[in-house]
């Protein structure tokens, strides 16, 4: 159904201005108008993580991530990794047509008509299409406030906020891709008829178009290149010229070529048409107007997507290969040989041109586009060429060391040997070095040449150099740099005490320059180094193996790329993969004119020597997470304060580029813990910091990109003290140590006077056991014994009696001082006790001590025995008429064990005599006995102490035994 309103009226305007503009128009187009004559340099992304998976879209999101839509599900590429973005409640996984708010918000749609919203890293359905809404084709666009419109068999405008506002009348006519006009409005048109849908705000209407020839056949796809608009009739394949104003299409004046015969898919990009075909490639038009057929580039690839990031980097979407990337379309892809060749070696020859060595051994010229072969009788590839500026040879090796003359173009023979580098002294006189050392050759200016090898430098030669104006000579040998004077005197170079190993040679306004691997460039003057230089490019040194100069300025190759130094090691210029090369090992280059053709390890390719003046951009970088422990931080947008034991963290960075991403160097430093900032290149963008102190902490980064800066990150931080070490926890750790040892202190004072208390207590009763063995009856009796005796003038036993008594009071005395005596003196004690009570009982008295089975290294305790002995001698046995028996058995387990047993009275016989006779004499006091084996139990941590048993025979008393458990030590 075609629409009723009215369209403007562009008629009305003056016929000849419109003429005007357009001719004017088509003249600007025809003189910008270019044919891709070859292939652009690109590299390859994401070759693995979208093996077998077909993109449909991309876009980039305003912290450079790169969006993936794919059959698939969605993938986000944050510069290193590709993450799936999960989606809840998706009928279909597959994704297309992505857009964008200023917000950074993304949408897309799926094929079972759901439309997603993408926020961070979350994903949801926003809506899905009802079924009278439906189409099979999909469109999403993005208005300039914030509203998304979805075109689909209606067109549906959601606000700002994501709330369906409005749709239009369902039609039966599809509905093509929306275009976005100057002013700001979103038109599409509707299948086979005259009429646009044109949303404005939230207003739908439909707008008549004036045709040239009737309504269109099919659908107009809408695209704008190099500032117009131009229509094409996606069936019949026609452009037309869409003035956007006045909704009037205008006929093209100049044949335009688009191929009719198969599919094509449009996409505009930088104000650029791209024509993708269905059987692979893709065709770029700057303008409408190209009557020749422009080349058909990556006619190999089937091109799904074509985005443009904004860097300038194209991303050319494949099914199942990846992401072709372009950096730049003004750099040629590597430059095809003859005979499928490859190329081994370069030079430029200022009437010949381009000189090419093949991998097969021909020597070739391109010049004016034209390839033409010098010399096909190589037998191994063609690595070394020289050409001296105004010299009629060309030096070459290709298997002999061979002279192209080009006045005649003769090839003659030089020498044999593997040719690395060629040096002139004069116009008839060279020096080459070869596998097999040095040769000085002399050419007569025709066809004659004379070889001749220095005997000095004989040496595996791989570069040389010559001082013109000194004829100083250089070689780089597998010996080291050697230098030969006017003299011929010969001298080994070193540096830093070092023999220097150059990879190249090169020299410039009188100073001779090696480019080595380890010390970067050394200045020579007189074989002696007056000047290090250290070139730094991506923040490290490189490795250069090919120096020259050109228009006064130092350029060297090198695996980082080509970089062009300053005197003072700053890098001016540097080309590698970000412009398009397929590699950055640059093996050799060359000037010629305005170009530069580098030789890599992918072949060969000619770039214009202005593109690596260009000003570098700024490169963005973010924290992209923070790890503390192994832990992802939820925010890092914040300070953040962790605990003693929270030291690890680990810092990861993101700058997503593509285009700069070999270029890219990471500044940081960890201020707190480190002084000095540390450089690390893209690849490097995980930071970890594994064992940090208590402290303040800022972590600061940015990136470089050749000399230009980022600005500076920062995220602070701080570590507590541990709790030991907190002033609070210190105090409480001080208090509880002084209350400890107060406690201690207490309880040491309780042990010592209780020691003290026990001490004195056994003090005492030793003391009460000397009284009880010099009790006055004791001694009274002993005297009055002794005294019997010398009465009756039984003068040898009185003098023996006596010495026994004085033998016992020192013995007794002696023992007193001592805790602990040998069981042999306890026994002997006893001896002489018994020996003097025998006296006193006049004989009756009879003993037995049985200790024999005693080990004698033991001791015990002095003078705990006597008292119950003497307790048996007095209470027992002093009553009993007729003999009196006494025995002591001694025995060992762990503790000493006495057995005293009497055949005395009996113990209730002897209380009762006790009682009757209330004598002043008191025996050894039952309770000093007692307290004295509390101590000694106390003391020695066992049982000790004593027990009476009555012995009984028919109901009569025959005697009393005791039993006594003794503490016991040895002696060694």
């Amino acid at each position: 159904m075609e629409a009723p309103q009215k369209h403007r009226n562009f008629a009305n305007r003056p016929m000849l201005a419109r003429v005007l503009c357009l001719v004017a128009l088509f003249f600007l187009l025809s003189q910008a108008n270019r044919s891709w004559g070859q292939q652009p340099a690109y590299f390859m992304l994401g070759e693995e993580a979208f093996d077998g998976i077909q993109i449909y879209d991309v876009i980039q999101d305003l912290e450079s991530n790169y969006w993936f839509a794919t059959d698939e599900g969605i993938f986000k590429h944050n510069g290193y990794t590709f993450n799936t973005i999960a989606c809840q409640d998706l009928n279909s996984v597959s994704a297309f047509g992505f857009v964008m708010n200023s917000k950074g918000t993304i949408f897309c749609h799926t094929l079972n008509h759901q439309i997603l919203e993408i926020s961070g890293d979350s994903c949801r359905v926003m809506y899905e299409l009802q079924a009278d809404e439906r189409s099979a084709d999909i469109h999403l666009a993005m208005s300039a406030d914030d509203a998304l419109v979805v075109v689909a068999r209606r067109a549906l405008h959601f606000d700002a906020q994501g709330k369906l506002t409005r749709d239009s009348l369902a039609t039966v006519n599809y509905i093509g891709a929306p275009f976005i006009t100057k002013q700001g409005a979103i038109i599409s048109h509707l299948h086979n008829t005259d009429s646009l849908l044109v949303i404005e705000g939230n207003t739908f209407r439909y707008v008549r178009m004036s045709c040239p020839k009737g309504k269109p056949a099919s659908v107009l796809r809408f695209s704008r290149i190099q500032g117009q608009v131009f229509a094409i009739d996606l069936a019949e394949k026609t452009p037309y010229i869409f003035d956007e104003a006045s909704f009037r299409l205008l006929p093209v004046p100049v044949p335009v070529f688009l191929p009719v015969d198969e599919h094509l898919r449009y996409y505009n990009e930088n104000d650029q048409l791209w024509v993708a075909t269905a059987s692979g490639g893709l065709y770029v038009l700057n303008s409408p107007n190209m009557q020749s057929k422009p080349e058909l580039i990556f006619r190999n690839r089937f091109i799904s997507n074509v985005y443009q990031d904004r860097e300038g980097s194209l991303l050319l979407s494949t099914f199942n290969d990846g992401v072709i990337v372009v950096p730049d379309l003004g750099v040629p892809d590597v430059m095809p040989i003859p005979q499928e060749q490859s190329v081994a070696g370069i030079e430029v020859d200022e009437d010949l041109g381009l000189l090419i060595g093949s991998s097969k051994g021909q020597l070739m010229a391109l010049k004016n586009g034209h390839f033409s072969i010098l010399s096909d009788a190589g037998t191994k590839p063609l690595e070394v060429i020289h050409s001296l500026p105004g010299h009629p040879l060309i030096l070459f090796d290709d298997g002999k060391v061979k002279a192209l003359d080009k006045r005649n173009g003769h090839i003659h023979g030089v020498t044999v040997g593997s040719l690395k580098d060629v040096a002139w002294m004069d116009r008839n006189h060279l020096f080459l070095a070869l596998n097999l050392g040095v040769q000085e050759v002399t050419w007569d200016g025709g066809n004659g040449f004379t070889a001749t090898a220095p005997l000095e430098l004989r040496i595996r030669s791989y570069a040389i150099g010559i001082d013109p104006q000194s004829r100083e000579l250089y070689v780089a040998t597998a010996d080291g740099l050697k230098f030969m004077n006017a003299k011929g005197e010969l001298q080994t170079v070193s540096f830093g005490g070092k023999r220097v190993f150059p990879t190249d040679l090169g020299y410039h306004d009188g100073i001779m320059y090696a480019a080595t691997k380890a010390q970067g460039i050394l200045l020579l003057e007189s074989g002696r180094v007056t000047r290090q230089v250290l070139p730094k490019a991506s923040g490290q040194v490189p490795a250069l193996s090919h120096i020259a100069f050109d228009q006064g300025k130092l350029f060297g190759s090198s695996s980082l790329g080509f970089i062009g130094i300053g005197a003072d090691g700053s890098i001016f210029a540097q080309l590698n993969k970000a412009n398009g090369f397929s590699t950055n090992k640059i093996y050799d280059f060359v000037f010629d004119g305005g170009n530069l053709w580098i030789l890599h390890s992918k072949g060969l390719q000619q770039l214009d020597r202005r593109r690596f003046a260009q000003r570098q951009s700024t490169p963005q970088i973010r924290i992209q997470a923070v790890t503390v422990n192994d832990s992802i931080l939820p925010e890092i947008g914040k300070a953040g304060d962790f605990s003693s034991n929270q030291r690890k963290y680990r810092f990861e960075l993101s700058s997503p580029t593509l285009r700069h991403r070999e270029n890219i160097v990471y500044h940081y430093k960890l201020q707190g813990y480190e002084t000095n900032w540390t450089t690390a290149p893209y690849a490097d963008h995980i930071v970890t910091y594994n064992a940090l102190g208590p402290g303040q902490y800022t972590f600061m980064v940015n990136a470089e990109n050749r000399g230009a800066f980022s600005p500076t990150l920062t995220y602070s931080f701080s570590i507590s003290q541990p709790l030991y070490s907190r002033w609070w926890f210190i105090l409480l750790s001080g208090l509880l140590v002084l209350l400890l040892v107060t406690l201690v202190y207490r309880r040491q004072l309780v042990i010592q006077r209780r020691k003290a208390f026990i001490l004195n207590e056994l003090n005492l009763s030793r003391l009460t056991a000397i009284q009880s063995q010099m009790n006055p009856h004791f001694i009274f009796n002993a005297l009055n014994s002794i005294q019997d005796l010398v009465l009756k003038g039984d003068i040898e036993h009185s003098y023996s009696y006596i010495t026994t008594f004085s033998n016992l009071v020192r013995s007794t005395l002696k023992a007193s001082e001592k805790d602990f005596i040998d069981f042999e003196e306890e026994v002997e004690l006893l001896e002489l006790y018994l020996s003097l009570e025998q006296l006193r009982f006049k004989r009756e008295l009879i003993y037995e001590i049985d200790a024999d089975d005693i080990d004698p290294d033991i001791q015990v305790p002095p003078l705990l025995i006597q008292p119950f002995v003497e307790n048996a001698l007095v209470h027992g046995l002093l009553h009993k008429s007729g003999a009196k028996h006494l025995k002591i058995r001694f025995a060992r387990t762990d503790v000493l064990v006495c057995t005293i047993t009497d055949d005395g009275i009996g113990r209730e016989r002897a209380r009762a005599i006790r009682e009757r006779q209330r004598a002043d004499h008191e025996s050894f006091s039952g309770k000093a006995l007692r307290n004295r084996f509390d101590i000694l139990s106390d003391i020695f941590g066992g049982d000790f102490g004593y027990e009476y048993t009555d012995l009984v025979e028919d109901g009569q008393a025959i005697g009393t035994q005791v039993i006594l458990r003794i503490p016991l030590k040895r002696q060694f």
